[in-house]
């Protein structure tokens, strides 16, 4: 009913919890890494670069103050 095959939906819903953590908690990325269900942080960054274009450390700064 969304549109997306499984696999794209499961990737879009641990990317916008991830970007949700990244903005609202202090947790590092390794452990945002670990909340998504992802085995390293490189793997979440990949993942993240490719669906936002920045890193989760500079998504991270550019939204705190």
């Amino acid at each position: 009913s969304s549109g997306l095959p499984p696999h794209c939906w499961r990737q879009q819903r641990r990317m916008e919890r991830a970007r949700a953590l990244l903005a609202r908690t202090d947790l590092q990325v390794t452990g945002v890494a670990a909340a998504v269900v992802y085995d390293d942080p490189s793997q979440l960054a990949s993942a993240f670069r490719k669906a936002y274009g920045n890193s989760p450390s500079r998504y991270r700064r550019e939204r705190r103050p």
